[in-house]
């Protein structure tokens, strides 16, 4: 059933407006004619009101009529008495978000009385119970998990929390619709005054945003003071942050660590800080505290050793992170260890340049059977690093035998559909061609982006995934693959491509940095979060959960960086 017959933005635009000035300012403000003058039509209309703070405290009602105003005023009332109830005076609006219901698509009853899922996306449908007018928002369930990952309705959870809004939680009549939303903030100005911004929203977001040089080095900047927030005394990180409970949730990975520290130090070398310095220490002297003897009987070979595991992209990611806090955190007593990493990585290559083992156990040492697509990439790119300090050669001719196994054995013969979009060794392959020119080097490159392009959503049913990839959406793999054109765009420029072959290499880059703005926690999209300032800067991976792990930050920190520092070198 579609609910938005007769709608226009005008409409849209006027009631939003209309309801928020009412909430923040004046509540008598009259209505607007445009308003006046639908109250003849007598639609059905569904209209949520969500108010909040800028600290996490927000309320949300809805109301049903047969015109946007009455169904907007009554959501309005409703929401005001209910965030008033609640200490109201120490918690004042700052925004007001207006949904109004659209496409309403019936759940089968006998689906839901077995207890399946409901919805394949949790992120961007509402759910209605029994009534129109008893229903939740898909931001509700995000935050609150009324409708869980896989889709199933929580009955307990809105029993608990959606009383009295939800009459009949346990009814088993139940629809999912979509919204037409809007977000009005206070926008403070330069003499000191704040005045409104109304912006229509997707998916608790901005579709398209804007892209400058300038934007994407603020987006990396704020992505940087993320992870340092989040970088603990102990020099470990909130690997797993839950920005709809505010929870650091369990679990590591060092490798990750190690990317996110590499890409902290990115952001410090342009602009140093007091809370980048310490933050980028501190986590560089915990990886230096999980460095072991691989084994006794090879006693200069160390590994990064976590849960009694070395990997190859342990040590080559290692390697990457130390290598810039050498140079820019000025620390040398990196080097001697950077060199016995190294080392173990060299003695895992075979004659012919394949990286054998890319993953032991520890004590007993044991090879692992689990071979990565990336550790190559990430082991050849360390390896640069660290001849880029010391110019022995010996790691320079690992990463070219490396490099040219990958080329010819690997991924020779392979089409585009069949290659792995290795934004790693396309990093690897930029920095040995600054050594060794070599044809195959672009060559390779030009294969890894083809098929990294082709893979790119162009279109899409839903406009949020546009520039991006995979099927559920992945936002941290578009930003890898963004990492890797941009290493490529490098590449390519420096060896005389086209023009025309550049600027569609620069749109798909664009396009995918811009389907990660949306999902990146800023001021806009933070109405629903436990604790806003916690989250800003991050990003999430999946439309479906609001999780920040550190990857997830690092992969875009450096993505968006690197557009500003390379597209734009000026």
């Amino acid at each position: 059933m579609k609910l938005d017959e007769g709608l226009n933005e005008a409409l849209v635009v006027n009631l939003s407006n209309w309801l928020a000035i009412k909430a923040l300012a004046d509540a008598n403000y009259p209505l607007p004619q445009v308003l006046a003058d639908d109250k003849k039509t007598m639609n059905m209309r569904v209209v949520f009101v969500t108010l909040a703070d800028e600290k996490g405290y927000y309320a949300t009602a809805s109301a049903m009529a047969m015109n946007l105003a009455d169904a907007g005023a009554g959501a309005l009332d409703k929401a005001l008495a209910a965030y008033q109830a609640n200490q109201a005076k120490t918690r004042p609006i700052e925004r007001v978000k207006v949904d109004i219901m659209a496409n309403v698509v019936p759940i089968d009853e006998e689906r839901v009385k077995q207890g399946l899922p409901i919805v394949n996306d949790r992120s961007i449908v509402g759910v209605i119970l029994e009534n129109y007018d008893q229903a939740w928002l898909a931001e509700e369930s995000m935050r609150e998990g009324f409708v869980d990952l896989k889709g199933h309705l929580n009955r307990a959870k809105i029993r608990a929390q959606l009383s009295p809004r939800i009459k009949k939680p346990d009814s088993n009549k139940v629809w999912i619709f979509s919204t037409i939303s809007r977000l009005v903030l206070k926008i403070a100005t330069d003499n000191g005054q704040s005045q409104l911004s109304n912006l229509p929203l997707l998916r608790n977001h901005v579709v398209n945003p804007q892209l400058t040089p300038e934007i994407a080095h603020e987006v990396a900047t704020e992505g940087a003071d993320y992870l340092a927030r989040h970088t603990t005394d102990s020099g470990q990180m909130n690997y797993l942050y839950d920005a709809a409970k505010d929870q650091v949730l369990p679990g590591y990975n060092i490798l990750r660590h190690a990317g996110s520290l590499w890409s902290m130090l990115q952001i410090y070398k342009e602009s140093p800080t007091v809370k980048l310095h310490g933050a980028c220490n501190r986590a560089l002297d915990y990886l230096l505290s999980t460095v072991e003897q691989f084994s006794p009987d090879y006693p200069t070979l160390k590994v990064i050793a976590f849960d009694n595991e070395a990997k190859l992209g342990g040590n080559g990611l290692a390697l990457v992170a130390m290598a810039a806090a050498y140079q820019h955190l000025g620390r040398r007593d990196v080097l001697p260890v950077m060199r016995e990493l190294a080392d173990w990585i060299v003695a895992t290559q075979a004659s012919d340049g394949e990286f054998t083992l890319h993953k032991a156990y520890l004590n007993p040492v044991r090879k692992g059977p689990f071979m990565s697509s990336y550790y190559p990439g990430e082991a050849i790119l360390g390896l640069m690093e660290l001849y880029k300090i010391d110019r022995n050669h010996k790691w320079l001719n690992s990463a070219d035998r490396a490099a040219d196994w990958l080329i010819k054995v690997r991924d020779g013969g392979k089409s585009k559909d069949e290659l792995d979009r290795d934004h790693w060794l396309l990093y690897g392959l930029n920095e040995l061609y600054q050594v060794l020119p070599r044809t195959q080097f672009v060559d390779h490159s030009k294969r890894l982006l083809d098929a990294i392009t082709h893979s790119q959503h162009k279109k899409a049913n839903v406009p949020d995934w546009i520039g991006g990839f995979q099927d559920p959406l992945n936002i941290t793999g578009t930003a890898c693959m963004c990492e890797g054109m941009l290493a490529g765009y490098r590449l390519l420029r420096q060896t005389g491509e086209s023009a025309e072959a550049l600027n569609q290499l620069q749109n798909a880059i664009e396009a995918g940095l811009k389907l990660q703005l949306q999902f990146r926690f800023d001021a806009i999209n933070n109405t629903y979060l436990k604790n806003p300032s916690r989250s800003q800067g991050g990003f999430q991976c999946r439309t479906a959960h609001w999780n920040i792990q550190v990857d997830f930050t690092q992969h875009s920190l450096t993505a968006f960086l690197m557009y500003a520092r390379h597209l734009f070198p000026a």
